[in-house]
């Protein structure tokens, strides 16, 4: 199967909104006014976020797309983070249709942290640069379709990935809404019989979000 038509189709809108989004942020406007040095974003932060978009290669079940909702933490100096989210994917109006609900446990790590020590969305953009391992559980169902009956499977998948975060309002105001990306490539030992599933339900998940990011540790006063 040729995936690059549907990667290039579906992947135009994703880099269309992201351009826009850091061309005219206020985050990006504003990168020279004063900090408000409330709570200084020094790498340790709380975020609430929701993320979607298009899958790649689940199967032969058309174009699915994915929901994700998270709660992520981070490590002192922005070394790492963890997130802990449910992912919710389908394939509504394919034959035959599938849906995916899955729970992840994700650890990130960030290479770049140290570039936090400078100034600017350039400096926010190095430092958020990670790669992220993931595992969880899977559930799976499949609508029946044609001869074939309805089906269901449980199983565990593993997934690697690699993202990056930008703040798209004030960082250092002690809280601030920040722009999530991350590409995922996941794989699991959920599987169904029949047409359209003989690769089993690996997938390419594509992710643009919007995280509330509030500085400092959970444990702060």
């Amino acid at each position: 199967m040729n995936l690059f038509p549907r990667f290039s189709r579906n992947l135009l809108p994703f880099v269309v909104v992201l351009a826009t989004f850091l061309a005219f942020s206020p985050a990006v406007m504003a990168e020279d006014a004063p900090d408000v040095y409330e709570y200084p974003f020094n790498g340790s932060f709380t975020e609430f976020s929701l993320r979607g978009g298009p899958v790649l290669d689940l199967g032969e079940v058309g174009t699915p797309f994915t929901l994700d909702a998270g709660f992520r933490n981070s490590f002192p100096f922005y070394l790492g983070d963890h997130r802990i989210s449910y992912r919710f994917t389908t394939a509504a109006g394919a034959e035959p249709s599938a849906q995916i609900h899955s729970l992840h446990a994700a650890l990130a790590l960030h290479p770049l942290y140290l570039a936090l020590l400078s100034r600017g969305i350039f400096s926010h953009f190095l430092a958020s640069l990670h790669l992220e391992l993931g595992f969880g559980p899977q559930l799976g169902l499949v609508a029946a379709h044609g001869e074939q009956s309805s089906q269901s499977g449980f199983g565990f998948a593993g997934s690697v990935g690699a993202g990056f975060d930008v703040p798209l309002t004030n960082a250092n105001a002690g809280q601030a809404l920040w722009l999530n990306f991350l590409y995922r490539r996941t794989w699991t030992t959920v599987s169904f019989e029949g047409e359209g599933f003989g690769e089993g339900l690996h997938d390419h998940g594509f992710f643009l979000g919007l995280g509330w990011r509030i500085n400092g540790t959970i444990w702060r006063d």
